[in-house]
């Protein structure tokens, strides 16, 4: 079985809002890595992407604005950094990490950096999804099609969590 439902955890970057998921996966580290990596298995879960050599493009949805990037760091099966622009939004870092856990569980941990603080519940919620389909692509379950759309209660529960994090700043 895999853990669904967690919310991530917030905190101020340079540039923005950092939201950090936690996942763990009933697959060995070489299919999460692949869900992570190949393309065909990321338009599972996140979209359209394609990367060469260190170049990276990325559509999130037919609609949405593709992105690009760059691959700042890469340890096979073990940890992944991506610096991503999109139109008209500050810079963004994706960082993965994954470690087996034994008996063909993983343990994947994403970090989203660079939201802008006026829209990072909605686009926390949305990478929620993503998390959640991203294991699901891992252990071969399927994933949904399409950009994810999340419920109301879902940004609403990633509004309170950030309204805690203002409150310290």
């Amino acid at each position: 079985m895999t853990q669904h439902g967690r919310l991530g955890d917030f905190r101020y970057v340079i540039g923005g809002v950092a939201v950090r998921y936690e996942r763990r996966v009933d697959a060995p580290a070489d299919r999460v890595w692949a869900a992570l990596t190949e393309p065909g298995e990321l338009a599972r879960w996140l979209g359209h992407v394609t990367i060469e050599d260190k170049a990276v493009t990325v559509r999130l949805g037919p609609d949405a604005p593709g992105g690009t990037g760059a691959v700042t760091y890469c340890h096979p099966a073990q940890m992944l950094e991506v610096d991503l622009e999109w139109p008209g939004l500050p810079p963004a870092r994706l960082v993965a990490e994954m470690a087996e856990l034994g008996a063909g569980r993983t343990v994947v941990v994403v970090e989203y950096r660079g939201l802008a603080d006026e829209d990072a519940a909605e686009k926390s919620a949305q990478w929620h999804l993503r998390m959640d389909a991203l294991a699901a692509a891992a252990t071969g379950e399927g994933a949904p099609a399409g950009p994810p759309t999340p419920p109301a209660d879902l940004v609403a529960a990633y509004e309170v969590h950030l309204a805690e994090l203002r409150q310290v700043r």
